[in-house]
Parts: structure tokens; C-alpha cells; sequence
């Protein structure tokens, strides 16, 4: 009887620990944004303040090339350390707009804090100077977060990018080029994966 009950105690113990072991290893991750370098970038010869490549700003499929060209430039009393250049499709004119200027023409809200998401993605830049392509916003979501206990008052504005639902669909989508066919989730990792090499650069 003293063996079982010593058995059942440490089978206990056990149990307890892996259920601590398990909450222990949840990761948490701070984000930070990279400092110290700057890229200019320019889509069809344009300087485009403040666009996040890695958002798909521009539909994949409009792109014709992307080029990054690794060397000091200096515009308007900044230097940058690159220059990423996009050219679009001819038949494709980018329109960009700020997203505090995207907010005041197609939504109602008041002035106040506000809280901008691209794909899923917290924007915490400025904006007043962070850009879209306003022919590539699909949906614009708002969702008020207003709780008294947190001290918290603020609207979401979600803005969802044909790029990302797109790419929920890639066999619904062709690119067709000089080299072949190639499936568009396939170029726009293409791209991704690029960019991704060219920030860690910097």
C-alpha cells in the first residue's frame, strides 16, 4: 500500500511538472524595427515614401522588375544606403495614398487615436507619409476597441490587400511571361524572399 501511494505521489509530481514545463515554454517575442539604415524607394522612377514591401503594396502580378541597388544616395537632404527600383507593368499606374488620407476619404471616423493594420500587420509608422496602392485595397475593416478598464479608446482600421487574398488562391492565379508560366503565390514568395535577403544587409 505504501508503494502505491508513494507511485501515485510521484506520478503526481510528474503530471504537475509537465503542465509548468509546458506553460514555460511559450515564447515571447518583442518586435523591433531595424535603425540606423534607410532605403529609398522608387516605382517607375517615383520616390515613394515609406512603402512596406513586404505588405505587397503593388499587386505581384503588376510587377516587371525589381532591382536593388546597394550605394549611398542622398535625395531631399537624406542619405539612404539603397535603393530598391520597381517597375510596373505598362499597362498598370500605380495610385498611392497615404493611410491618413485613405482614412479621411473612405471612412467616417472622427478625429482620435486610430490604429492601422495591413494583412494582419500593426503599422507603426507615420501616417501622414506610410503609403498604399489604393487599387490594391480589397476591404477596409473598422473595429472600435473601447475599454474602460485598460483606459482604452481607439479605432482599427484593417485594411486587407488583394496581394494577401491572392495568395490564399494561387492556383486560381497565372503569371505568364517570357520564361513560362509560373503560379503567382510561387513569384510573389519569389519577391518576398528577396527582399528579406536585401534587409539583412542592413
Amino acid at each position: 500500500m505504501k508503494k502505491v501511494l508513494i507511485l501515485a505521489m510521484g506520478l503526481f509530481s510528474f503530471c504537475c511538472f509537465a503542465q509548468n514545463s509546458g506553460l514555460e515554454s511559450i515564447d515571447v517575442v518583442y518586435p523591433t524595427e531595424p535603425v540606423g539604415h534607410k532605403v529609398a524607394v522608387f516605382v517607375n522612377g517615383q520616390l515613394v515614401l515609406n512603402m512596406k514591401l513586404d505588405q505587397s503594396t503593388i499587386e505581384p502580378y503588376k510587377i516587371a522588375d525589381f532591382k536593388v541597388v546597394k550605394r549611398d544616395t542622398t535625395l531631399n537632404g537624406c542619405t539612404y544606403d539603397a535603393r530598391i527600383l520597381i517597375t510596373t507593368k505598362s499597362e498598370y499606374a500605380p495610385s498611392f495614398i497615404s493611410l491618413n488620407q485613405l482614412k479621411r476619404k473612405y471612412t467616417n471616423l472622427n478625429a482620435g487615436p486610430t490604429l492601422f493594420m495591413i494583412d494582419d500587420e500593426i503599422i507603426s509608422s507615420n501616417y501622414d507619409e506610410q503609403v498604399v496602392d489604393e487599387k490594391n485595397i480589397l476591404r477596409i475593416v473598422i473595429n472600435k476597441i473601447d475599454n474602460p478598464q485598460e483606459k482604452l479608446d481607439i479605432n482599427v482600421v484593417k485594411l486587407l490587400t488583394k496581394s494577401e487574398a491572392y495568395l490564399k488562391k494561387p492556383s486560381r492565379m497565372i503569371i505568364r511571361g517570357n520564361s513560362g508560366v509560373v503560379p503567382a503565390g510561387d513569384y510573389m514568395d519569389n519577391v518576398r524572399e528577396k527582399v528579406n535577403v536585401e534587409k539583412k544587409y542592413f
